[in-house]
């Protein structure tokens, strides 16, 4: 009897567990689905970026897409392959200071002509254009003053003077040498620049500005520097109050062209040949007719920061029209404002930054200035 009692108490216990394990399994059979419900109806509430319930504005995303922001240009390097000019090549061994980056220049449209333009001139105009604009500067100044010197239209010279003015800031006043180049080179110093500037008709002033150099007594022997063959010549043609630099020992090239102010009526800015026989900086000014004298430092000095003088110069013809050429010269002015106008007493005045720079390029007893009407 004890046996059998034994026996149902087992079987009942088996039962229970089984009812506890069913239980435990339906019960985690619910909360898993329960857990995925609510996963499911979180993800079904989040808001589609670009759907038409999101809020946002679709075609503002598009336009973004359609619109991109431009991203910057970046520059292609031409290999030469033998096949194209290589005259804008610069010669390795000069130290190239950055220089400014030449706008493009348009050609004007057609213009009605001054009388008989040469027809050659516009077409070597154009082409000068073309070159400048491809950065082909020694060609470009050939072209532009080959043009000039054939008689182009009024408006049309005053653009090559000034791309000119433009050319020369790239190939003259910087420390650049391009290949092809007739006037200018590398040279390796061997002495003082006073020494040096005479081999080449230049003053050491000019080296100095074109190489960038602050003090001439502190350039190592060996250093590698920029100069130029010279001389320079000047002529001024006064019914255009303007003042032109040529280079060359026969004035051959145009490198530069300044506005200036020439003589009043009754006090013509005399017509001839002259030689520069004289320079000075910051130049007293003894005023006879006013009864002054306008020390160096005096803001109120007529003749600026430098002055040039001039000496009447037979050997290389031309008669002078004036009856004296006592103190004619070349000056800067206190009277910028007056530029491109005759109001002097006879010299001829120029802006001061112009001055400095004709100063430096200028030498005394080679450089010619021939004034014309």
């Amino acid at each position: 009897m004890a046996k059998r009692r034994s026996y149902y108490g087992q079987r009942k216990t088996h039962t229970t567990r089984r009812l506890f394990l069913t239980g435990m399994l339906i019960t985690m059979v619910a909360y898993g689905s329960y857990v995925w419900f609510n996963n499911k109806k979180a993800a079904d509430n989040i808001i589609d970026p670009v759907s038409e319930n999101s809020g946002l504005d679709i075609t503002s995303l598009e336009d973004e897409t359609t619109n991109p922001v431009e991203s910057p240009t970046v520059p292609i390097t031409v290999v030469n392959n033998g096949n194209t000019p290589s005259q804008p090549t610069i010669e390795e061994s000069v130290a190239i200071e950055p220089v400014k980056e030449p706008e493009i220049v348009e050609i004007p449209e057609k213009l009605n002509p001054s009388p008989e333009p040469s027809s050659n001139a516009i077409g070597l105009y154009e082409k000068a254009v073309k070159s400048f604009n491809d950065k082909y500067f020694v060609t470009a100044r050939k072209q532009l003053s080959d043009a000039i010197d054939l008689k182009l239209p009024a408006k049309l010279e005053k653009s090559a003077r000034d791309l000119v003015n433009k050319a020369s800031d790239q190939w003259l006043f910087s420390k650049n040498v391009f290949s092809g180049d007739q006037y200018c080179e590398n040279y390796l110093v061997d002495g003082n620049l006073s020494a040096i500037a005479p081999k080449y008709d230049i003053t050491s002033k000019f080296i100095m500005r074109i190489n960038n150099i602050k003090d001439d007594r502190k350039v190592p022997a060996g250093k590698n520097i920029k100069v130029v063959q010279g001389p320079f010549h000047v002529i001024v043609r006064k019914t255009k109050f303007e003042l032109s630099v040529y280079i060359g020992q026969n004035a051959e090239m145009l490198v530069r062209t300044y506005p200036v102010t020439i003589g009043k009526p009754g006090r013509d800015t005399p017509t001839g040949h002259w030689t520069v026989s004289l320079k000075q900086e910051d130049p007293a000014f003894p005023d006879r007719e006013n009864n002054i004298v306008y020390s160096s430092n005096d803001p109120k000095n007529p003749l600026g920061e430098r002055w040039i003088a001039l000496k009447y110069d037979e050997k290389h013809g031309g008669n002078n029209t004036s009856s004296s050429t006592d103190g004619i010269g070349i000056h800067g002015t206190i009277e910028e404002n007056l530029i491109g106008t005759a109001a002097s007493r006879g010299c001829i005045r120029m802006k001061n930054k112009d001055v400095e720079e004709l100063y430096d390029m200028l030498l005394v007893g080679k450089s010619r200035v021939q004034i014309i009407d």
